[in-house]
């Protein structure tokens, strides 16, 4: 929550700090009693009273509070209020006015503690966590911030439920995998909402089968100092965003563990909740033969019945007995300790959680009890290439164990930020993570056999990130330098390979685990930017990017070929860099504009494809094509005076060329006449002349019937052929043009692939592109307590690792390369400042263009570039605190989501062909244009929301509050059904005192049963859960 400061300064005044060190911003032009202050850094003590001396204040404090504390000094136009806010955010201290005109610094109330944590003294001194929430309302763009004691209290089951009440933020697959995958907007995936960590980006993009791909960042949320959610592409020196924005997280500091007024610290939180219970690991045969395990006995077909029936995997789901916290397998705590000081910060951190198995909900299951309809394995039995909802509760009964949900996560987290002079700043970071968490490959989710679920073997990953910051701000208007330099290397034991974890392959008899996938991911990047100052109007900022990705499997790439029996296997390299020239000018006292532009360059190689053609193995890299299509229907066609003689000509030619007795019988007539003996000509000539009679009264016949006809069906065959490229043209499908005329015979309209077929060689192992990104704003401060913007931005999108590499389910296109995705965006924005609460209004409208998605059709599986994506809506953002009560709202209307593309139009059309009488031509459709689209389950609920409420007691030492988060079900042309959701989330907690703390909080309490919007796997969410936490710091 915002600290409840009495207007809307506090937030001008941190973005004053941050943005303009050295100006006078025009908005500091509202604040009548301003004045200007040029303190250098120093020791807080001497700082203090020189902010005194030129402020001609008095101010009293405790000399210990202060002892040994650092300042980054005063620079700019303030009021002595908004002055003491900044000069003690680093120390955790508050100013309060006296009677008398004084001021008495002291430290804030107790349970606040949490909320009035700073960041790393490298981030400038300010109060990270006010600055990110003040940010949400200052910033000329839309953004989301959780602080420390937010993301504690919310934590959820897993590290998805981190964005859970934020506007049009959610995680897609939250509950398979154990990482984040967040989705802004609707907008999600490889390379479109990185998420940056210290500076530091991990994503692992994990191949989910015939469903889609889940892109992970691994965390542990326990290690979390901040989050922000930057909403839509940016020029931000500080983020490198995307065509969907990106999500920023910064880790724990010293000034997160070390009390105000100390100079070393230690924090221990330990805490315990219900709702889990341990898993029971598979049985894996790997390397026996299958004759020797009498478990498979019975199997009918082996090799099949191990892909989606494996005896070996299923377990008897139990049910959840109590919801009593200590009762669970779910543990959790982590220890820090730091020290703070003049030239050194410092933080290490040990985090650890282990939480079993979930339970779901038990209550409102009836909209995913709906019967099967029979079509559900499309072909192979249980087998289930897209996500059906509306069976979920006859799969996974309410109140049960959910297998594969565990989650085991350690880390160690250190942090050393050394002060070389007022100046200059250096910080190093290292953390590392293991993983250990329940996956199950999406499309084996969700079958229910022999009375059981299948829990698969547990995923394994190990992750590792360095990172050195510097930052160099001395008393030169043309040096605000920063920079980074880091690297991340993921070790990754995952069940995303195509088979399962006990395995038949290619007629052997020998069991292997074709589900497991060993790779090596590793990520090496360095960013930098230089804000200079020309006057007081005017500011140039100057950033970079460069990053290089390494993807491989663990061991000889030749080995694990052969293991997949010549199984597609991606492996690749990629590098990717960009610069940008920002400038803001402001131009009056409550005009701001701004301005950008941003040059981006991209180059990958795929390596699976360089290794087979060394190899000479071009049947591997074979695309198989369809020439085009013969379509024939029918159309009812009006008899007018024009037409009707070709009419009934029609109707004679069809009567005597019909294929009848009678017609046959004069043609061996009239072919036999000649070759008989003259004597018996006059014979067969009566006879000829007489079926000839009879043939004229048949036609004469059909004629007068035919006369009282107003119209006739007419037979239209006609071939369909694609440009060269795979893609067809609406315009040269008679189907489509038919069946949107009156006149057309329904059902009639039918399609046969054409007989010629191509096949080609994928042979593009390396591509590359680069382009141009413009961005503009316009900010208008209306009023003191008001404010709005307009910004327009665009961002490219170059195609991800996993776009430019050759794997399992989906590749890339004969037509390769991809061109890059281009965002652009419009945003408008409304400000208002009361006392005690700040709201914003948001409206976007984004294009994408050349959006990439995998294609309609599951045999092939490529990916190609769409025409476009098109998403807007309305965000509603609102918080309040004025000390003893608070509350935020979020809210937000999706008034479009949409996809377009002739080509995949087409297609769809020719797909529903085959199950459909009357198919229906759209080029733009809500999520794509089919089951197996990457893009259908992104899509954003149309309404969502969340409600916070809460209450401080007993001098601010007991807190108690409830959320509430709301989501619409599933648009009626959504693929994925989902029922709308309400869930109730609690807490109460107590200070003792300053050192220990309690506090016992509950989610989902209503025990709702639901699947979250973005879900991979049909897995439903974690009913209601219990947890008691203690915090102890010192």
């Amino acid at each position: 929550m915002k600290s409840p400061f009495p207007s809307n300064r506090l937030s001008m005044t941190m973005r004053t700090q941050l943005r303009c060190t050295g100006l006078v911003l025009p908005w500091v032009a509202f604040s009548v009693q301003a004045q200007v202050f040029n303190i250098p850094a120093g020791n807080l003590d001497t700082v203090l009273n020189q902010f005194a001396l030129q402020a001609g204040i008095e101010y009293s404090l405790d000399a210990s509070l202060t002892q040994g504390q650092y300042s980054q000094g005063l620079q700019g136009d303030y009021q002595p209020e908004d002055a003491f806010s900044v000069l003690l955010a680093d120390a955790g201290l508050s100013a309060q006015k006296q009677r008398d005109g004084s001021y008495l610094v002291d430290i804030g109330d107790q349970w606040a503690l949490d909320a009035v944590q700073v960041g790393t003294r490298l981030d400038g001194g300010a109060n990270r966590d006010e600055v990110g929430e003040a940010n949400v309302y200052d910033k000329d763009s839309a953004t989301e911030y959780r602080g420390k004691e937010e993301l504690e209290r919310f934590r959820g089951a897993d590290a998805a439920d981190i964005f859970k009440g934020m506007a049009n933020v959610s995680s897609g697959d939250a509950r398979n995998g154990g990482g984040i995958d967040p989705n802004i907007r609707g907008v999600q995936g490889p390379g479109r909402v990185p998420v940056i960590i210290d500076g530091t980006e991990q994503e692992i993009t994990m191949d989910n089968g015939y469903r889609a791909a889940s892109n992970r960042s691994f965390l542990d949320p326990n290690l979390i100092g901040g989050m922000t959610v930057h909403k839509g592409a940016q020029i931000n020196p500080d983020v490198n965003t995307s065509v969907g924005g990106a999500v920023e997280i910064t880790t724990l500091s010293a000034s997160d563990i070390v009390l105000p007024g100390e100079t070393f610290g230690m924090e221990f939180i330990a805490e315990s909740s219900s709702n889990s219970i341990a898993p029971r690991e598979p049985r894996l045969y790997t390397g026996q033969d299958i004759s020797s395990i009498p478990e498979y006995a019975d199997l009918a077909n082996p090799a099949i019945d191990l892909l989606y029936t494996d005896p070996a995997l299923v377990i008897d789901p139990r049910e959840r007995q109590d919801d009593n916290p200590f009762n669970g397998e779910d543990v959790a705590y982590r220890l820090a300790i730091g020290g703070v000081g003049p030239k050194v910060d410092w933080l290490a951190a040990y985090a650890y959680r282990n939480r079993g198995n979930y339970f779901s909900g038990t209550k409102e299951a009836s909209f995913y009890q709906q019967p099967f309809n029979g079509d559900e394995s499309q072909g192979v039995e249980n087998r289930r290439l897209f996500i059906q909802p509306e069976h979920l509760a006859l799969v996974y009964h309410p109140g049960e164990e959910v297998p594969n949900t565990s989650s085991e996560m350690e880390s160690f987290l250190g942090k050393f930020a050394f002060n070389i002079n007022p100046a200059t700043k250096v910080e190093f970071g290292a953390r590392y993570t293991k993983s250990v968490h329940g996956e199950i490959l999406a499309d084996r989710a969700e079958t229910r056999y022999m009375s059981g679920l299948a829990q698969w073997p547990l995923n394994h990953t190990e992750l590792q990130a360095y990172n050195l910051r510097v930052r160099s701000n001395p008393a030169n208007p043309y040096i605000d330098f920063k920079s980074n330099l880091w690297v991340t290397l993921s070790d990754i034991r995952s069940n995303t390979g195509p088979g399962s974890p006990n395995a038949l392959t290619n007629g052997n008899t020998i069991i292997k685990n074709t589900s497991l996938m060993n790779s090596e991911e590793d990520r090496y990047g360095y960013s930098f930017s230089n804000k200079m100052l020309f006057g007081s109007d005017v500011d140039v900022t100057l950033s970079g990017n460069y990053q290089y990705h390494q993807l491989a499997p663990k061991g000889d790439l030749d080995s694990v070929i052969a293991k997949f029996d010549k199984g597609q296997v991606r492996a690749g390299e990629r590098t990717e860099y960009n610069g940008s020239a920002n400038v803001e000018w402001r131009a009056s006292d409550s005009i701001i504009f701004n301005a950008g532009v941003r040059y981006g360059y991209y180059k990958s190689i795929d390596n699976y494809v360089k290794n087979r053609l060394a190899a000479g193995d071009r049947s591997s890299l074979s695309q198989y094509g369809v020439e085009g299509y013969r379509l024939s229907y029918q159309m009812n066609v009006p008899i007018t005076d024009a037409n009707r003689a070709t009419y009934l000509a029609g109707v004679e030619s069809r009567v005597r060329n019909a294929d009848t007795s009678l017609n046959q019988e004069i043609a061996d007539l009239r072919d036999g006449i000649p070759n008989l003996p003259p004597f018996l000509v006059p014979g067969f000539q009566a006879q000829l002349d007489a079926k000839v009679a009879q043939q004229d009264a048949l036609v004469a016949q059909e004629i007068a019937a035919a006369s009282g006809h107003t119209s006739y069906v007419e037979d239209i065959e006609s071939e369909w052929h694609h440009n060269g490229e795979h893609n067809y043209s609406a315009a040269d499908n008679g189907c489509i043009a038919a069946v949107n005329s009156p006149n057309y015979v329904e059902g009639s309209c039918k399609a046969e692939k054409l007989s010629s077929s191509s096949t080609s060689t994928y042979t593009n192992y390396e591509s590359s592109d680069s382009g141009w990104m413009p961005s503009a704003s316009i900010t208008w401060l209306m009023t003191e307590d008001s404010r709005s913007y307009i910004r327009y931005a665009e961002s490219l999108r170059f195609p991800s690792m996993f776009e430019s590499t050759v794997g399992f389910s989906a590749v890339p296109a004969t037509s390769s390369p991809l061109a890059p995705e281009r965002s652009k965006l419009w945003e408008l924005g409304y400000v208002y400042y009361f006392d005690h609460a700040n709201v914003k209004l948001t409206y976007f409208d984004q294009v994408i263009e050349d959006v990439m998605d995998r294609n309609t059709s599951v045999t092939t599986t490529s990916f190609t570039n769409l025409d476009k994506m098109k998403t807007s809506g309305i965000e509603l953002q609102l918080d309040y605190d004025d000390g003893d009560y608070f509350g935020d709202l979020s809210f937000a209307y999706n008034l479009e989501n949409e996809v377009c593309d002739e080509n995949a139009a087409t297609q769809r059309f020719m797909a529903d062909l085959k199950t459909d009488d009357t198919p229906n031509y759209q080029e733009c459709r809500r999520g794509g244009f089919s089951t197996t689209s990457y893009l259908a389950n992104k899509v954003p609920p149309e309404m969502s929301g969340s409600l916070h409420l809460g209450a401080r007691f007993f001098n601010k030492k007991l807190i108690a509050g409830a959320r509430t988060y709301y989501a619409d079900g599933s648009h009626s042309e959504d693929y994925v059904k989902r029922d709308d959701v309400t869930t109730l989330d609690a807490y109460i907690g107590y200070a003792y005192n300053k050192h220990i703390q309690f506090e016992l909080r509950g989610s989902n309490l209503t025990d709702i049963y639901y699947l979250e919007p973005g879900a991979v796997a049909g897995i439903p969410a974690p009913g209601r859960t219990i947890s008691v936490k203690l915090t102890s710091r010192f």
